[in-house]
């Protein structure tokens, strides 16, 4: 069957079909989901001319249903349990009632209801699971495109934590220590300095894709990639004052998604600049590492992002947090602080070694070649070894210095 889908839809975004009693509800449900970019939200008032739960699964069939019931009303329930009965696999139902008693509730969740919303409604609760089957719709669809590379951006929540240096020497480790095909890719279009750190002159740069969308594919995004002697392959910024920020989101990733078909990772250093573009590679990101450090300002800026990615149609769930120059003596945030302001558990450690940084950017070098023993190189290092493990879902661990020179 064929079922009708809202106009001016894309098949990556997210149908939320709201049937509701209560204008207070409809209220609630419109200021919390009818803002997420990629959610198609459709509010309808029960009682209303075509505002029935008798056409989900008969002529339309959205991603997401909620429903408002009135209390012990048979023919609801019924409605339900037909709904995911046939079509469980397919359709995700939530249910909101004022006074459903625990009966009603247990009925509900044994036919395959995702949650009874208790009114008034959590609506950031709900904000985070809309986000999530968003998120897995856009994963499964990825998934049936065949396989390609994992994406994974560092973002820093405040300028100057040290987002560059980690995406240059997490990449650089993935592709000379752990084997892996990998792209570093440059999206600071004005000021990017991907180039410099590893002492490149780039052939191409990541503004000729974008110049020419109509040619994105692997072959031709392949051509401007700038080799590194490590095996890296650099896709590097323009570096140009100059150059215009309003990308297409659109040409940004099909060139990523292009170079992710020949990769076993894209590494990408994503600029703090709030655009289309820069929040559509967000979405495209797993994960997403965004840097921090433990002071009050930075992690201020690190808890606003977090909260506004939901409504931007990403599950936090994705989203690593590294604690960059960390450093014991001059921390005026604990990790544990840092954890339970940003509510998140994962977050990496890397250590502070500023003249060890500067160096190494100075002379367009690694940090491991510059100082292999260096705890910033160590954490460096288990940071790649991190990211290597999820690329084929197997633990990895980083070789010797007898088999890194030696190869035994």
């Amino acid at each position: 069957m064929l079922w009708n889908r809202p106009g001016d839809t894309s098949m990556t975004d997210l149908n939320v079909v709201a049937l509701v009693i209560q204008e207070p509800t409809a209220h609630q449900l419109t200021a919390s989901l009818g803002r997420i970019e990629g959610v198609v939200f459709d509010l309808r008032m029960l009682g209303e001319e075509g505002a029935s739960l008798s056409s989900i699964g008969v002529t339309e069939l959205p991603d997401v249903v909620i429903l408002e019931i009135n209390g012990h009303r048979e023919e609801d329930i019924a409605e339900i349990e037909r709904i995911l009965g046939e079509h469980g696999e397919q359709v995700t139902v939530f249910v909101t009632s004022k006074d459903s008693d625990i009966k009603v509730i247990r009925r509900l969740m044994r036919a395959g209801v995702r949650d009874v919303l208790p009114q008034p409604i959590q609506t950031q609760e709900l904000v985070i699971d809309i986000s999530r089957i968003l998120a897995e719709k856009r994963a499964r669809l990825a998934g049936q495109g065949g396989a390609h590379g994992r994406i994974v951006s560092f973002l820093n929540a405040k300028g100057g934590s040290g987002g560059s240096t980690l995406a240059v020497n997490v990449a650089y480790e993935l592709a000379s220590r752990f084997d892996l095909k990998v792209a570093l890719v440059d999206l600071d279009l004005q000021f990017g300095v991907v180039a410099h750190y590893l002492d490149l002159k780039p052939r191409g740069t990541v503004l000729d894709a974008l110049a020419n969308p109509d040619r994105i594919d692997p072959m031709f995004v392949k051509a401007l990639l700038t080799p590194h002697e490590s095996g890296l392959h650099v896709l590097a910024s323009p570096a140009d004052t100059s150059t215009s920020l309003d990308a297409s989101p659109e040409a940004m990733v099909d060139m990523l998604q292009s170079l992710a078909s020949g990769m076993d990772i894209v590494i990408v250093d994503l600029p703090r600049v709030y655009m289309p573009w820069t929040l559509a590679v967000a979405r495209l990101s797993s994960p997403l590492m965004l840097v921090v450090q433990n002071t009050l300002a930075t992690l201020r800026d690190a808890r606003m992002i977090l909260d506004v990615l939901p409504r931007l149609g990403m599950t936090t769930e994705r989203v690593e947090v590294v604690n960059n120059r960390e450093t014991v003596e001059s921390a005026s945030v604990s990790l544990d602080r840092l954890r339970e302001t940003l509510k998140c558990d994962r977050v990496h450690k890397v250590r502070s070694d500023f003249d060890l940084a500067v160096r190494s950017q100075d002379l367009g070098m690694p940090l491991s070649k510059a100082s292999e023993r260096s705890d910033l190189t160590k954490d460096v290092v288990a940071l790649a070894e991190h990211l290597a493990a999820l690329c084929d879902g197997r633990e990895r661990k980083a070789p010797g210095l007898l088999k890194r020179f030696f190869n035994i």
